[in-house]
């Protein structure tokens, strides 16, 4: 085969290779299009649910200090009406030391199950 043969014989594939490489970018695109949708759903369902944990967890709070208000004595209450207001205005914080002294209250008891 000559050198003109060889090249005329890839002109005259260009067109179809050409499809192909169309069909197959639409293709991906649409595979894209599908996996961007699944996750899509996943997320929103992830958020659903982050938010009804939320909600829960915050009428359990809410639920709980109302039952430690009328247990509590009124010089107490007091003070613990302060610490209340204190957590509002800075949660983050608060929550973050919270954090803290429960794995500093749990970490001992799992290197003791390690060890035994």
């Amino acid at each position: 085969m000559s050198t003109s043969s060889a090249s005329l014989g890839i002109r005259e594939g260009l067109p179809h290779a050409r499809e192909q490489l169309a069909d197959t970018a639409h293709t991906m695109k649409d595979t894209a299009r599908a996996k961007l949708g699944q996750i899509k759903r996943h997320l929103n369902k992830g958020k659903g649910v982050a938010r009804a944990k939320a909600e829960e967890v915050t009428q359990q709070a809410t639920s709980l200090a109302s039952q430690a208000r009328e247990q509590v004595p009124e010089a107490a209450a007091g003070r613990l009406n302060h610490l209340t207001q204190a957590v509002r205005r800075r949660p983050v914080p608060v929550a973050a030391l919270a954090l803290s002294l429960c794995a500093l209250l749990l970490l001992p008891r799992q290197f003791r199950r390690a060890e035994g």
